[in-house]
């Protein structure tokens, strides 16, 4: 549900750029400031994460690619009844583990599916943000496995 998606500020500026390899490297202080973005007061990155980000964004030049890897923004904005109908219809058991204090994926996005799917099962992680697998391991992976254990 793009439409709902409350974009951060580095999203919004990096899809104003050229949709083409940047030619020069992203700056670690602006990829940094804008990963924060995606973390919340409540729901702050555990020690090291944003460090560990930024260096897997920018191995082999992958920074350089910013400008191009954002555009699954547009993409899923023009075939937003596509991507939703790829989970609505799906005919298997359909679960969202989603962190309830994300500043980007908010809540309403959870109730839209419950109403066009409403068999859909909601996980919410109290207190955790955007960054599910990497701000709570345990519990995604409690949840995960308490579903594949069923």
């Amino acid at each position: 549900f793009i439409d709902l998606a409350q974009l951060t500020r580095g999203q919004r500026l990096t899809l104003r750029t050229p949709n083409r390899e940047s030619l020069f490297p992203m700056p670690t202080v602006i990829l940094r400031r804008s990963l924060m973005e995606s973390f919340t007061r409540t729901a702050p990155p555990p020690p090291g994460a944003v460090d560990d980000l930024i260096a897997m964004i920018k191995l082999n030049r992958g920074d350089r690619l910013m400008p191009r890897l954002i555009r699954y923004i547009e993409e899923r904005r023009v075939h937003q009844d596509r991507w939703t109908a790829g989970f609505v219809d799906f005919p298997g058991p359909l679960t969202m583990i989603w962190g309830e204090e994300d500043p980007i994926a908010i809540l309403p996005m959870t109730e839209r599916m419950k109403t066009l799917r409403p068999a859909t099962t909601v996980v919410r992680l109290p207190g955790i943000g955007h960054w599910t697998s990497i701000e709570a391991p345990e519990q995604v992976a409690a949840a995960i496995t308490g579903l594949i254990s069923d």
